[in-house]
């Protein structure tokens, strides 16, 4: 397996939305990808990765990557949010390669909502997803872009 890297340096300003659900590339031609857990007693996959499985209740997880790309299942425009999220934004349910089942909840970015449709190939981001008010810190975790063809 990949060697997998959970942390990144932040500044000040800044913290991780959840620790330990990201790997993190170690040079810039590396892409990210998320860390979920695998049921070593029924391959089930979990993301996040849970302590014990939710299908056959194993007790032992173990890290995988996900690959980067996914498929657009569905989406909504968020036209209200809490404090610090930016509206309107486009909220999207990914299908990854590694499980059928498995479904990933996320903001897509760096596109227009004309050009969002179901079905469409996205791959994992790093991004700034809103600002914590408690903390005044802005918080880094993963989203999804649609991807581009060079």
């Amino acid at each position: 397996m990949d060697k997998i890297t959970k942390n990144i340096q932040l500044e000040e300003d800044q913290m991780l939305l959840r620790e330990g659900i990201i790997n993190f590339p170690s040079s810039p031609g590396e892409k990210p990808q998320l860390i979920a857990g695998q049921c070593e007693a029924c391959g089930d996959i979990a993301f996040p990765k849970k302590i014990w499985c939710g299908k056959c209740d194993g007790k032992v997880m173990k890290d995988i990557l996900l690959s980067n790309r996914g498929k657009l299942y569905a989406y909504t425009v968020v036209r209200q949010a809490v404090p610090g999220y930016e509206v309107p934004n486009i909220l999207g349910v990914v299908k990854v390669p590694e499980d059928d089942e498995l479904l990933i909840m996320a903001q897509i970015r760096e596109c227009d909502l004309k050009d969002v449709f179901n079905g469409m190939e996205v791959e994992t981001i790093i991004t700034e997803l809103y600002t914590d008010f408690l903390r005044n810190k802005k918080v880094i975790g993963y989203a999804f872009k649609p991807v581009t063809v060079n």
